[in-house]
């Protein structure tokens, strides 16, 4: 797994030395299983390891709120390279490295501008948890301000206003707190490229099995190996 999604790999080079006359076979049939199991393993991720707002954030899954980090899962088309076959899934947001990698991994995260990262409180998102708006949209919270919490926390309060219709600009209800001031926040993976690969070998391994059947029911060979070796 890299910084851009999951790669999958098969190599027939030693197959297709011994039998080389059955090379279109073994390739395309290689290529179909590369391509179902990058089908498979994008509808895994995005079903279940995605799961509903709220809640839905464990050690091994993401809660689903904007949905744009979970449509950015897509399958890469396989192709073929000599006697290499890859594809697999791509997550193509800036965010991904910081939610898929291996167990243990935590990125720190740091303020690019200011002393702060301003944390979203639940007043402060919407329905499938995504802030409103900044600390600074006056349009939407009014006039804020910071107070120390009994716990130490920085915290911005304000008000939610209306933002459309005759209400526009007038508040719903009284201050709330909307943001938590914090110079850092430490954020673990939750999905593993070892189970990913977990995951999906019984079902490339199923698919070349059914390669070497193909083969031992033909006249092209009647010895055929596994070749399981350096798939993923």
């Amino acid at each position: 797994m890299t910084t851009d999604g999951i790669t999958i790999e098969g190599n027939f080079q030693e197959v297709l030395a011994r039998f080389g006359g059955a090379k279109a076979y073994i390739i395309g049939a290689t290529k179909k299983v590369v391509s179902a199991a990058s089908i498979k393993l994008q509808r895994h991720i995005r079903q279940d390891l995605f799961q509903p707002y709220p809640g839905g954030t464990t050690p091994t899954t993401l809660s689903t709120r904007s949905g744009i980090l979970k449509k950015s899962v897509k399958t890469i088309p396989s192709t073929v390279e000599g006697t290499e076959v890859k594809g697999g899934v791509s997550i193509g947001t800036k965010y991904s490295p910081v939610h898929f990698g291996k167990r243990g991994q935590v990125t720190h995260i740091t303020p690019k501008r200011g002393k702060f990262l301003a944390i979203p409180l639940p007043d402060a998102m919407n329905g499938q948890g995504v802030a409103k708006g900044g600390p600074r949209d006056e349009a939407i919270f009014g006039e804020t301000f910071i107070a120390k919490s009994k716990k130490g926390n920085l915290i911005i309060f304000g008000k939610t206003l209306y933002v459309k219709g005759k209400k526009a600009g007038q508040a719903k209800g009284g201050l709330k707190p909307l943001f938590v001031l914090k110079s850092s926040v430490d954020v673990p993976a939750r999905i593993h490229p070892e189970d990913l690969r977990e995951y999906i070998m019984p079902h490339i391994t199923e698919g070349l099995q059914a390669i070497k059947v193909g083969l031992e029911n033909s006249s092209l060979s009647d010895n055929f190996g596994t070749g399981t070796d350096g798939i993923i």
